[in-house]
C-alpha cells in the first residue's frame, strides 16, 4: 500500500530531495575537476580520499591484466582470478568493518571508507609486482 502524504508535505519533499541530488551532483562536479586543497572542507577531502582510492584501483588492474598475461595454463589463471575475487571481498568487508555503515558516520564516513580502500589496494598493488617480477622457480606460471 502507497504511502499518501498531505500534499502540504510535497514543497518539504522536494526541497529534501534537490538538495540531496545537489549534494551529489556537486560531488561528482568535484570528481571530474582537479582539486587544489584536499583539506579545504570535509567534502574536498571526500573526493580527494576517493581519487586516491581510483588511483590504487587502476594500478590494480593494470598489474593484475600483467600477472594475468604471464600466467600459462588456464587453470593457474582461473586460480588467480579466484584469488583476486576473495581479496576484493576481503578489502570490502574489512573496510566495512573498519568504518562502519555510512549511515552511522556521518560526513566523515566517506573518507574513512576511501582511504581504508586505498590502504588496502595499494598493498595489493605491491604483492602483484612481486609476482609480476617474480622470475625464479616457485613463482605462479
Amino acid at each position: 500500500m502507497p504511502c499518501r502524504r498531505p500534499m502540504r508535505d510535497c514543497p518539504t519533499i522536494c526541497l529534501l530531495v534537490f538538495a540531496a541530488q545537489g549534494a551529489t551532483a556537486q560531488a561528482d562536479d568535484m570528481l571530474a575537476q582537479p582539486l587544489e586543497d584536499c583539506h579545504e572542507n570535509q567534502l574536498a577531502e571526500n573526493v580527494c580520499a576517493r581519487r586516491a582510492f581510483d588511483a590504487a584501483d587502476k594500478a590494480l588492474n593494470l598489474r593484475f591484466a600483467s600477472q594475468l598475461s604471464q600466467l600459462e595454463s588456464a587453470q593457474t589463471k582461473s586460480q588467480f582470478r579466484a584469488a583476486q575475487r576473495a581479496w576484493v571481498a576481503f578489502r570490502d568487508a574489512d573496510c566495512l568493518y573498519q568504518t562502519g555503515k555510512p549511515e552511522d558516520s556521518g560526513s566523515i564516513w566517506p573518507l574513512l571508507h576511501w582511504s581504508c580502500m586505498e590502504a588496502h589496494t595499494t598493498i595489493r598493488v605491491e604483492q602483484l609486482k612481486q609476482y609480476v617480477a617474480c622470475t625464479e622457480d616457485g613463482c605462479p606460471r
